[in-house]
């Protein structure tokens, strides 16, 4: 007498393969650094990233000079890289923020993610990327 035998087991159905990104692995981890900086799972996403690294790298080399922690910071309104990441991560009350407004007011109006370029949003772009460069 032979035992039964188990039917064959079933197979899973093959996940769905993710379609490329458009994003760069930086842009990725600078998205990620940002939200860790100020503490939040949401905010600001991948394509605000290059919006404000394109505007402050246009404006930089419009001033002949490359993106770096402090011409950053500088651009930014503040004193230092370390000043800017304060700011990203909460400290200080609305007028901290202050700084950054001539920089993003320059950020097109029709563009549908300006909410998430402003303020301390901003910030945390800037603070991220900067990091990110004085990693190099």
């Amino acid at each position: 007498m032979s035992e039964p035998t188990a039917a064959p087991a079933k197979k899973r159905a093959a996940k769905p393969k993710h379609a490329a990104t458009k994003y760069s692995d930086d842009v990725r981890a600078a998205v990620k650094l940002s939200k860790e900086i100020r503490g939040k799972s949401h905010g600001e996403g991948p394509a605000q990233h290059v919006l404000v690294r394109d505007l402050v790298t246009t404006l930089l080399k419009d001033q002949g000079e490359e993106p770096t922690p402090k011409t950053i910071a500088k651009l930014a309104g503040f004193s230092s890289p370390k000043a800017l990441l304060d700011v990203a991560k909460g400290e200080g009350g609305r007028s901290a923020v202050a700084p950054l407004r001539p920089l993003v007011s320059q950020i097109p109006q029709d563009t549908a993610s300006r909410a998430w370029t402003q303020g301390r949003f901003a910030a945390a772009i800037l603070a991220a990327w900067s990091l990110q460069l004085a990693k190099r």
